[in-house]
């Protein structure tokens, strides 16, 4: 233990002395590219960030469950329908509902997504209340769009339409969602609150939530999801290429803003408990499930 502080501190030390010098800004940058690829961070490629690997996990199960032949997937901040495609690769039975705030990025969706057996296509966006919004749009469809203000000079306000998925669920007659996938930039917890009663119910095994900067906006902290889900006895962590690494929460390590998908599973449950391990991960080696 004492060699191993006595190693970071010197650590510490040399890359004071070295702050102004042209060497340390490389070896800075250097450290900067591998903390991204460790922790995951601003890796929105779905083949290499885990995305892929939660949808095979899921589709695993359910090839293994005849309990489950037709899953039910939401797909909340949809763009353009790339989510949706994988999931309809790797989860082939499902019936997937995608909701897309910006109507005219809805129908780009609603168009690429046409050939998708189960797929539907819902062009307003789901949030904790019911009705009329502003939202912020960068105008090209693939950019995205978000009810939080979008920190760019090239966003333009428009206005769309915003229901709860408690509500959306009654109306349309769905009574459970095996995977939850919100990608809201940084609306996701006002989106989780929506569905309170599914989450009470236990309706609601997995959910794939994005937490980083986006969630300044709406001040938001990795706290405040913690609190929600935890009293229905969900179990939280990140999500990595191979898995998540599931935690309780921490301040001084989960409050960094870094950019990422989280996943949350419900693990008292007839699909939680299976996927929850299949998922779970060592934390540096040492096993904190």
């Amino acid at each position: 233990m004492k060699l191993r502080f006595g190693i970071l501190n010197r650590m510490k030390s040399v890359g004071s002395s070295l702050h102004q010098t042209r060497i340390g800004g490389g070896v800075a940058r250097l450290e900067n590219a591998y903390l991204m690829g460790f922790w995951n961070r601003s890796n929105f490629d779905l083949e290499s960030n885990g995305e892929g690997f939660l949808l095979d996990q899921i589709a695993a199960l359910v090839e293994s469950m005849q309990s489950i032949n037709a899953p039910i997937i939401f797909d909340i901040g949809a763009n353009v329908g790339d989510w949706s495609h994988a999931a309809a690769r790797r989860v082939g039975s499902a019936r997937i509902f995608a909701f897309e705030l910006d109507p005219d990025t809805a129908a780009v969706c609603e168009q690429n997504c046409a050939v998708l057996p189960g797929h539907q296509t819902h062009a307003f966006g789901l949030s904790d209340h019911s009705g009329d919004v502003d939202f912020w749009s960068l105008g090209d469809c693939a950019s995205g769009s978000s009810i939080e203000r979008l920190n760019s000079a090239s966003a333009a306000v428009k206005r769309g339409q915003v229901t709860t998925g408690d509500a959306f669920c009654e109306k349309y007659g769905v009574d459970h969602i095996d995977l939850l996938k919100i990608d809201a930039e940084g609306h996701d917890l006002a989106v989780l609150r929506g569905f309170s009663g599914l989450l009470k119910a236990g309706s609601i095994p997995c959910i794939q939530f994005e937490y980083g900067i986006t969630s300044l906006g709406a001040k938001v902290m990795l706290r405040d999801f913690y609190d929600l889900l935890e009293p229905f006895g969900y179990r939280i962590g990140r999500l990595y290429r191979d898995g998540v690494e599931f935690k309780s929460y921490d301040h001084v390590e989960d409050e960094g803003h870094i950019m990422g998908n989280c996943v949350a599973v419900l693990k008292p449950g007839e699909l939680g408990k299976p996927l929850f391990d299949r998922l779970a991960i060592l934390k540096y080696g040492h096993n904190t499930i």
